[in-house]
């Protein structure tokens, strides 16, 4: 069961990538309407929660899980700079877009302090930061309707 499980989530996620291949990463200059930043936004937020998903499991080394999860995040953040929101989004999406830079940020020093000995699994678990960015980010989605986006 377990390897129907995994297969499962290796077709779904060669899904989500295959999709994103095919969206324009680029700013065109002219916002997308609210039904297609809604659609490009969800793509990038499944494949970084695919791929976070992945990750969890090897969080036993932490400065490893971490070192991989800040190269997610940072390549979600750049996914969603590159996209011009609808005017009515301009805003929420601009807010998005730093707080992950500032997720980035703060994954680096507990990477740094991960990798020097001073942040073990649990103290990283355990972190009410953490707690705070998620629940700030999807606050932040939920006034998109980007529905991926915004379940945790």
């Amino acid at each position: 069961m377990r390897t129907a499980a995994f297969l499962a989530a290796v077709v779904v996620s060669a899904v989500v990538v295959s999709a994103l291949a095919v969206i324009p990463a680029g700013r065109s200059g002219t916002p997308l309407t609210v039904a297609a930043y809604r659609d490009k936004a969800n793509l990038i937020c499944a494949n970084e929660r695919s791929k976070t998903m992945r990750l969890v499991v090897g969080i036993a080394h932490l400065e490893r899980y971490l070192t991989a999860e800040i190269a997610v995040v940072r390549s979600a953040h750049d996914s969603l700079k590159q996209l011009a929101p609808p005017a009515k989004f301009a805003a929420v999406h601009s807010e998005i877009v730093a707080l992950l830079g500032s997720e980035v940020t703060y994954f680096a020093t507990l990477r740094d302090q991960a990798k020097a000995g001073k942040l073990t699994v649990p103290e990283f678990q355990a972190d009410s930061r953490l707690g705070v960015f998620d629940g700030r980010e999807l606050a932040l989605w939920k006034k998109t309707g980007a529905q991926t986006c915004e379940t945790p």
